[in-house]
């Protein structure tokens, strides 16, 4: 910690990841999808559009990349 400066909380300054809940449909089926997004990394404003690749045969199995 800088000279001068006081930790006024074991937490202050600390970064946190984002977990990112993601719906998308598939032949008129919702499904949901999570995606974990490391501290420092820009996650996506709530509304925009992610890639979701998923299985064809299974689209409940997919990822948000």
């Amino acid at each position: 910690m800088a000279k001068g400066k006081r930790q006024a909380h074991a937490m202050d300054g600390a970064m946190f990841p984002h977990i990112v809940k993601v719906e998308y449909t598939v032949d008129g089926q919702t499904y949901t999808q999570r995606k974990w997004i490391g501290a420092g990394y820009p996650t996506p404003s709530v509304g925009s559009s992610v890639t979701v690749l998923y299985d064809r045969n299974k689209p409940s199995r997919a990822k948000v990349v």
